[in-house]
């Protein structure tokens, strides 16, 4: 069987033996004379759907309903996987640390040695008179408390929001 070129198909439809023709993705070539049409592109194969696709590590050590994960020790729904910037008072000695969690975290440790569950935090949201803006998460229970600024050093009092869920600079709500 002789192979035809793209140049020769070419030559072909200029002269009016053949004509191509495209229909959504496919392409056919048709005979002018007889109306025979040959579809030129192959049918792709079906994508599978995301749902079955599976990944990388699945693809190693087969599907993930098949490995066997131990159940999270602290999978506790009042105690949380907590991360970032926290300011936590120690059960034990009631002092107050402010650190970065850069990795998740169940519970913090004081320097008397006591370690604190972290269980619901709320956020708290302090804004300086300098112009600084700072959001942690706290265990604190306190309708008030006052927060040192960590650029300029003048304290910044927080309260409760009116709906207890976080601590807000006062003052704050009266500006909006």
């Amino acid at each position: 069987m002789a192979k035809i070129s793209v140049h020769d198909i070419r030559g072909l439809c200029d002269a009016g033996v053949f004509r191509v023709t495209v229909e959504g993705s496919d392409a056919f070539i048709e005979e002018t004379a007889t109306g025979k049409r040959v579809c030129l592109t192959a049918p792709a194969a079906p994508r599978p759907r995301y749902a079955e696709r599976h990944s990388r590590t699945e693809r190693m050590f087969g599907s993930k309903d098949t490995w066997n994960v131990p159940p999270s020790v602290n999978a506790d729904k009042d105690q949380g996987q907590y991360r970032g910037f926290l300011l936590i008072r120690c059960e034990e000695c009631g002092e107050v640390k402010g650190y970065c969690a850069k990795r998740e975290t169940y519970s913090s440790r004081c320097k008397c040695g006591h370690e604190t569950p972290l269980e619901k935090l709320r956020p708290m949201f302090v804004k300086c008179k300098c112009g600084k803006e700072f959001r942690y998460k706290t265990n604190l229970t306190d309708q008030r408390y006052t927060y040192t600024c960590l650029d300029c050093g003048s304290p910044v009092d927080l309260e409760v929001n009116r709906r207890g869920t976080a601590y807000v600079t006062i003052g704050e709500n009266e500006r909006g």
